[in-house]
């Protein structure tokens, strides 16, 4: 990556690359864990990017890391409310939880 590239150019590629390893590591937590920093490198680089957001969220989802799932999906939700599989799978998070009026 470029030195002094945009902030969204960096989180975009980070996210991507996460997104790719996520894909590739299956059931692998080993490889899990690359696209775990891929996400988290990503959102540092623009916390507003809502894909890294989602996907992050997907991720953490998968990994049985509710908490941090539904964070995930609440921050795309307030940047925007009208995501739909956010909203679904936020409520996913609450039911996995046990939170069933959350749900």
């Amino acid at each position: 990556m470029e030195v002094g590239a945009s902030p969204t150019l960096k989180a975009t590629a980070l996210s991507t690359l996460g997104h790719m390893a996520h894909r590739r590591a299956a059931k692998d937590t080993a490889k899990m864990a690359e696209a775990v920093a891929y996400f988290e490198r990503s959102i540092a680089a623009d916390p507003t990017f809502v894909d890294a957001q989602y996907n992050f969220g997907v991720l953490l989802e998968e990994l049985g890391r509710f908490s941090e799932a539904a964070a995930r999906y609440e921050a795309v939700l307030s940047m925007k409310p009208t995501h739909r599989l956010a909203t679904l799978n936020l409520a996913n998070t609450h039911f996995h939880r046990g939170d069933l009026l959350g749900a």
